[in-house]
């Protein structure tokens, strides 16, 4: 009797909280945001984390579609719902995101962490700061991603790149090859030289590997179990001991980096010599004069060692099975970067003139954005263009959504470059393709990210013909891991040109 009298009760609850969330229809009417049963919506929820539902083959856009059933959200483009005390409105029209987006902090400003683990990864970074902090560790950082300084780093782009398709030739050769992986070692061995001024040797293999990281590896996979997301059961399993043990030689390792990136800088500050030349060096450059804590600096690390290199990787890897199975526009995107660059590195200006590369990338970041959902939280109550939303709601934008609207974009599950073409983006709303998110809490690092895709996109053309394994495991597919990944097992074929 007692749990039949609580469930009411938080039915209600839930119920009452739902209906203070309202938008404005296009006639002028007034509605509660749609949303499902509330009871139910707690339950499935629960129900797909335990089960791990909410991981695997096409699971975001099984989650879309499953909106998508409710005519109401579906025409609005607009839902609420509440998972255990956590309620929040997503909408994924491009008008309205463009205004939540553009919102200061003091209105919409970036949630707080979810969990213990998220505040002691990123907490006090760029990533979740706001006001006042957020514009320090901007003004840290802002220097470290200017296209002047980013120019000067494709050197270590392409000495990276290179040795990628030096390592796969001679270990992979005409075996079929699981790609993702090698762009994770890839791009976390190019934010460790052009962002911290340091060789981790990722792509090394067999002995040759350091303990520091196998550690990384290791603490990136145990992030993907969903256990963490509950920590007393997490602490009785043990899975919580084994996450700290992992996490905390990584934040011994971070600190060792920091401790030896300030004794070269007093080296070299001796023949006052020194000035910064790396994301690493503006943090401590900042520690100096404009008070940034080693945490903040360490925590800022954190953010660009997994934003700054899973991301990317992703893309990548997601990019190049998208030209396997589209060997036509693969030839057309090689022959462009022949006819700039022949078989030579790209130079800068020669990469911005590949005008397909940029157009193969852009298809990619929208089928498979690196943050599907962008999250702001309501400091009070408000309206945010059509929206009346509550104080303490989640505010999200559907990145995911709007990238495969089909009032955005034709036959939107198509791979298709030339959708970018200035004469079929003219009707697009502008804010339909948004990867990075937009307005002032824009990712940081986009075009270190753009030129570095560039770059290894480039250059593996160059040496490959990529092709699709016909005895790979898994079919290419959108795939919920640490990112839209290719799925685990998904092979293809390097063949050297």
């Amino acid at each position: 009797m007692l749990i039949i009298v609580s469930t009411i009760l938080y039915y209600l609850k839930l119920n009452s909280l739902y209906q203070k969330n309202f938008y404005q229809t296009p006639s002028g009417q007034t509605k509660v945001i749609p949303h499902f049963n509330p009871l139910k919506t707690q339950i499935k929820g629960l129900y797909d984390i335990v089960t791990n539902k909410i991981r695997g083959r096409d699971a975001f856009r099984r989650a879309l579609e499953q909106l998508l059933v409710h005519s109401e959200i579906k025409e609005s483009k607009l839902c609420q719902s509440s998972f255990f005390g956590m309620h929040m409105i997503l909408t994924w029209n491009a008008e309205v995101a463009r205004a939540i987006l553009f919102c200061k902090d003091s209105e919409l400003g970036k949630p707080e962490a979810f969990l213990k683990l998220q505040e002691r990864l990123v907490g006090d970074s760029i990533f979740l700061a706001v006001g006042e902090k957020w514009k320090a560790h901007k003004t840290a950082l802002s220097p470290a991603f200017k296209w002047d300084h980013i120019r000067s780093i494709l050197p270590k782009f392409l000495s990276v790149v290179d040795e990628l398709v030096s390592t796969l030739k001679s270990q992979v050769g005409s075996n079929p090859v699981e790609l993702y992986p090698w762009m994770q070692k890839a791009t976390l061995e190019a934010i460790a030289s052009a962002g911290f001024g340091f060789e981790f040797g990722a792509l090394r293999e067999g002995s040759d590997r350091t303990a520091q990281i196998e550690n990384y590896e290791s603490l990136m996979k145990e992030f993907q179990n969903p256990i963490h997301l509950f920590e007393r059961l997490d602490r009785l399993t043990g899975g919580y001991s084994k996450l700290e043990k992992l996490f905390s030689n990584f934040e011994s390792f971070i600190a060792a980096l920091i401790s030896s990136k300030r004794e070269m800088i007093s080296k070299q500050s001796q023949n006052e010599s020194w000035v910064p030349n790396d994301v690493l060096d503006y943090l401590l450059w900042a520690n100096d004069h404009n008070g940034l804590t080693d945490q903040q600096i360490a925590r800022n690390m954190n953010t660009f060692f997994i934003a700054g290199h899973e991301t990317t990787a992703v893309s990548l890897a997601n990019l190049l099975y998208f030209l396997s199975e589209n060997p036509d526009i693969q030839k057309r995107a090689r022959a462009e970067v022949l006819s700039l660059s022949g078989s030579n590195p790209p130079s800068y200006d020669e990469l911005k003139q590949m005008d397909l590369i940029d157009r193969c990338i852009k298809e990619t970041l929208r089928l498979r954005p690196p943050a599907p959902i962008v999250l702001r939280k309501a400091d009070h109550d408000q309206q945010v263009h059509n929206l009346y939303v509550n104080k303490g709601a989640l505010v999200g934008v559907h990145i995911y959504a709007i990238h495969k609207d089909p009032n955005y974009w034709e036959d939107p599950e198509r791979f298709d470059p030339d959708r970018f073409l200035p004469e079929q983006s003219k009707n697009r709303p502008p804010y339909a393709w948004m990867p990075f998110s937009i307005g002032p809490r824009q990712c940081i690092g986009n075009n270190f990210a753009l030129l570095e895709m560039r770059c290894f996109l480039a250059r593996i053309l160059q040496a490959f013909d990529i092709v699709p394994d016909p005895n790979s495991k898994e079919t290419f597919c959108e795939y919920v891991g640490t990112g839209l990944q290719p799925p685990p097992k998904c092979t293809l074929l390097l063949k050297p040109l």
